[in-house]
Parts: structure tokens; C-alpha cells; sequence
């Protein structure tokens, strides 16, 4: 009967051994999972602060003017685009592409992919430090002659023009800015397209 209890207690002792190492382990599991949310929250909070702390204080190229010349029948068309670094810190390798249609019809999905293409724009890949104005001469070969010149003063074709500038921030990260604007006789003004006025999104 001894000898019974003794077995008892001892399987009482292994089951209650057993149970605390189960807790235990239980705990540290727990423990462990409550780290890795932590670490991944404090992860995502730090990722959006730098990311936050980026945008404020990087490059942002806008294009600020353009001015057409040799706007006359027989003359090749040049215009100048001039653009801004509005931001915080200077912009690198910057280039530009600016391109000229006339037509019934707008640019097309073709010719925005080709101005989208920085392998197709202009310049040194210069650097312009925060709030330097710049401009960029370009010549699209394009001769303006009697029937042009009559279709868009009588709103048959319409003038587009079109451009991209390019550049990378601090941070190494690419970014682009591209415009699209028409001239209207009947207002005698260049008007944004509804459609390829953008901006990259690229933060990271």
C-alpha cells in the first residue's frame, strides 16, 4: 500500500512538472509573439517616419513657364521649357525631353511612352540645388507653314505641346514630372489636357 502511494505521488509530481514546463513554454511563446508584432509595428512606425522625413525634405522638379518662338508661317518652331527645383534639396542628373504636335487629335498613349523614356531626354544630367529655375531650348523640327498656321487660328487642328523632366533625389530614388498642354485660339492661352499631367509616386 506504501509502496502504491509512493508511485502516486511520484506521477502526481512528473504531471505537475510536466504542466509548469507546458506554462512555461506557453509564456515563452507568447513572449515571443508579442516581440515579433512589436518589432514589426515599431518597424513599420520607423519605415513611415523616414519615409515622412523623405517627402518633406527632397527634390520636387515642376515646370514653371515655356515660351514659343519663331511662331511664324515658314519658320521652324523652338520653344523653351523652364522648370523649378520646389523642393528642399538639390536634384541630380536632372534631363529633360519637350515635344511639339499639330493636329485634329491629342498625343497618344505611343508618343507619351516615348517621352516617358529617359533614354529619349536631353541634357548633361545636371545638378540644380532647391529653388534654381532653369530652361532647356528644344527645336522639333517642325516647319510651320500656311495650312498649319490657318487650321489651329481657326481651332481645325490644335497646337500640343508635351514634355518630361527627370531626376533622381538625395536619396538615389528616380523621379519624373510630365505636362501636357494645348493652345486654344479662342482664348489665346495654353490649357492643361485632362489626360498625362502626372508625377511619379516613387518615395522609396
Amino acid at each position: 500500500m506504501k509502496a502504491k502511494n509512493m508511485k502516486s505521488d511520484k506521477l502526481n509530481e512528473w504531471f505537475r512538472y510536466n504542466r509548469i514546463q507546458s506554462i512555461i513554454a506557453l509564456v515563452t511563446i507568447l513572449s515571443l509573439g508579442a516581440y515579433i508584432v512589436f518589432s514589426s509595428i515599431q518597424s513599420c512606425q520607423t519605415k513611415k517616419m523616414i519615409l515622412s522625413d523623405r517627402v518633406k525634405t527632397r527634390a520636387y522638379i515642376e515646370f514653371s513657364d515655356f515660351t514659343i518662338d519663331n511662331f511664324k508661317i515658314g519658320e521652324k518652331i523652338i520653344y523653351v521649357l523652364s522648370a523649378k527645383n520646389v523642393g528642399f534639396t538639390p536634384a541630380f542628373n536632372v534631363k529633360m525631353i519637350g515635344k511639339i504636335k499639330i493636329a485634329t487629335i491629342g498625343v497618344t498613349k505611343s508618343e507619351i511612352d516615348y517621352i516617358n523614356n529617359v533614354k529619349n531626354a536631353i541634357g548633361e544630367g545636371s545638378i540644380k540645388s532647391a529653388g534654381t529655375e532653369f530652361s532647356i531650348n528644344f527645336n522639333p523640327d517642325i516647319i510651320l507653314n500656311d495650312s498649319d498656321y490657318k487650321s489651329i487660328i481657326n481651332e481645325q487642328n490644335f497646337f500640343y505641346i508635351y514634355g518630361c523632366v527627370f531626376y533622381n533625389d538625395i536619396f538615389g530614388v528616380d523621379h519624373w514630372h510630365r505636362f501636357y498642354l494645348s493652345y486654344v485660339q479662342s482664348t489665346d492661352r495654353f490649357t492643361e489636357c485632362i489626360k498625362y499631367n502626372d508625377t511619379d509616386k516613387n518615395e522609396e
